[in-house]
């Protein structure tokens, strides 16, 4: 059994932020999604640096990203299933000489066309998801992340692909723009969890009005971990030089934070970041705390 899972229910985890906003004068963020090998060969040092720095922050569960592992990718160079398991290697190989709490493997949706109505394109989809997962196979692993899906049709194919090669445990985030409010979305978390899902959770926009309703209704969905991915993506105009506006943002961060760990969240993470100080904010504001039990009658209650 996976460290991870011993800590379910019981304390909250911080997870490190995504790549997807290294700082400028790095090239990692776009290698590690689409050119993994060069990334790899090219800027190991940024990548370590970025980790590192997480790590410092207090991030718990270091995620790294593995979407660039995928054969879409891959097959461009006509490379093999073993060179994606080395490649794999390689890489945690680089994580793991930071003495990470919780190693996590990150998997973002890949860029495939979907159509939830068509049978070949749900089997080209776990396909593509379950490459990945053999790759992973012989990786020591806490956990998988499948983060920021825009769909529950697609996450499923992602879940079903993983979990017919690997035995850890799942969580994923689903984008709350399409479901937020949805008549079904209870139905909809539930059939995620029946697939075997062990943390789910919601990838938010940070100023999201619905994210308190959003999670009480969530906590009356199901009885796994909650994960709460705050995104930063529309705030554009963040800049390293503005200590007032990264001190402005880390506040507004905490304060949501702090509402929805009232709800039970276990999991925080920001995505979109492009400062490891909002992943120390995170973890200065709820790591390490017990996660509140409620129930349905309080889940309506914040404090």
């Amino acid at each position: 059994m996976p460290d991870i899972q011993l800590r379910f229910h019981r304390d909250t985890l911080v997870l490190s932020s995504d790549l997807s906003h290294a700082p400028a004068e790095s090239n990692a963020a776009p290698q590690l999604a689409t050119q993994l090998e060069d990334a790899l060969l090219l800027d190991s040092e940024s990548i370590e640096q970025r980790f590192r720095l997480e790590k410092s922050a207090g991030a718990a569960c270091l995620c790294v990203p593995c979407k660039g592992l995928s054969s879409r990718y891959l097959s461009v160079q006509a490379v093999r299933e073993d060179h994606a398991q080395r490649l794999a290697k390689q890489l945690f190989a680089l994580i793991a000489q930071l003495s990470p709490t919780h190693v996590v493997a990150e998997i973002t949706p890949l860029e495939i066309p979907f159509d939830a109505s068509s049978a070949a394109s749900l089997r080209e989809q776990r396909d593509a998801y379950a490459f990945i997962a053999r790759a992973l196979k012989n990786i020591p692993l806490d956990m998988v992340l499948l983060s920021r899906f825009p769909s529950f049709e697609l996450a499923k194919c992602a879940l079903v692909g993983i979990k017919k090669v690997l035995d850890v445990p799942c969580a994923a985030s689903v984008s709350a723009h399409a479901y937020a409010g949805s008549p079904d979305t209870s139905a909809l978390i539930q059939s995620l969890c029946d697939l075997e899902l062990s943390v789910f959770g919601w990838h938010v926009p940070y100023n999201d009005d619905k994210l308190i309703s959003l999670f009480q209704e969530t906590k009356r969905a199901c009885n796994v971990p909650l994960l709460c991915e705050l995104s930063l993506a529309s705030c554009n105009n963040l800049n390293g030089n503005r200590t007032s506006s990264l001190a402005i943002l880390s506040d507004i961060l905490v304060k949501q934070v702090e509402q929805v760990y009232a709800l039970g969240v276990q999991f925080f993470r920001v995505t979109e970041s492009p400062r490891a100080a909002l992943t120390a904010a995170l973890t200065a504001s709820i790591q390490g705390l017990d996660v509140r039990t409620t129930n349905s009658n309080d889940t309506g209650k914040s404090e």
